[in-house]
């Protein structure tokens, strides 16, 4: 009988008595850190969550502060969190969409990286290919969105405090007239923002390269997810101190994919959200969010 790869490595580590996690892995000379659920049995198919870390700081700071490393196995799903190039002053960053290609990021093709890393991640574990899943966190999140606009492998998307093209039509849409990225379909989207980011805009374009807003970005993504009803509106408590404080906009009727957009009253660029074990905690909502919307 021959043995799956994934078979065979979650038996050494289950051996080594690390069964829910894979150190690093290479892809073309970059790494990542992989974490293999404890449940596992080594053969159904699960889905699987990227975090694209914020500029100036790692990867693993990125999963400890969407606490995302226990619910992968509360949860059963692969999560992997890939690292960003240092730029001439030494921070780790990601070439995002309208985000710091030119003063702090090297000319890299991360979208090319990120379908890279999916594709061996397909071919290496049991991946269910219709809950590939991106989480991104301010440049992060620039990456998100701009993976999202170029290629294919991912079902859904949640950025935190980025944003998208400042010019939509980069992107494309389902606006007449407006075109998409030929075998590029739709993916849904939740963006989440506080209304006090200091670093990119709520209301009005901010930073050096004049970020979109986080309106605008959600403007982009109606056009391109064929959302044009008014959307529906509820809240829910995502933040320390508790109450709720973030107004969820849940947008119907769309031609494509879904588009929800969680306004947080009150937060800034890194919002105090509930640490773990609260079941408030915004990592909770997010993968509830991310899993309800598969691929079709």
């Amino acid at each position: 009988m021959r043995l799956r790869p994934w078979f065979l490595l979650l038996s050494l580590l289950a051996l080594t008595g690390q069964a829910h996690a894979l150190s690093v892995v290479d892809v073309h000379g970059r790494p990542f850190h992989v974490r293999v659920p404890t449940g596992w049995d080594g053969v159904t198919q699960l889905p699987l969550v990227i975090v694209l870390h914020g500029i100036q700081v790692t990867a693993n700071y990125q999963k400890e502060y969407f606490q995302l490393g226990e619910l992968a196995d509360e949860r059963n799903f692969f999560l992997a969190y890939p690292e960003g190039t240092r730029n001439p002053l030494g921070m780790q960053a990601w070439n995002g969409a309208n985000c710091c290609e030119l003063d702090l990021t090297l000319p890299v093709d991360d979208v090319g990286f990120i379908d890279d890393m999916i594709s061996y991640l397909k071919g290496h574990f049991a991946i269910d290919k219709h809950r590939v899943f991106l989480i991104g966190h301010s440049n992060g999140a620039f990456l998100a969105n701009r993976y999202a606009c170029e290629r294919s492998q991912v079902a859904a998307i949640v950025t935190v405090s980025g944003a998208q093209y400042l010019d939509p039509t980069v992107c494309g849409g389902l606006f007449p007239g407006w075109p998409t990225t030929p075998g590029i379909g739709s993916v849904s989207v939740l963006h989440v923002h506080g209304t006090l980011d200091e670093v990119v805009g709520y209301s009005y374009p901010m930073g050096p390269a004049n970020y979109p807003s986080a309106q605008q970005t959600i403007n982009s993504w109606r056009y391109r997810n064929g959302c044009f009803f008014p959307p529906t509106s509820t809240s829910t408590d995502l933040m320390i101190p508790s109450g709720n404080e973030t107004d969820q906009l849940h947008f119907w009727g769309c031609t494509g994919a879904a588009l929800e957009f969680w306004t947080i009253n009150g937060a800034d660029h890194v919002p105090n959200f509930y640490r773990r074990p609260d079941a408030r905690a915004f990592t909770h909502q997010a993968y509830d969010w991310l899993y309800a919307h598969p691929s079709p």
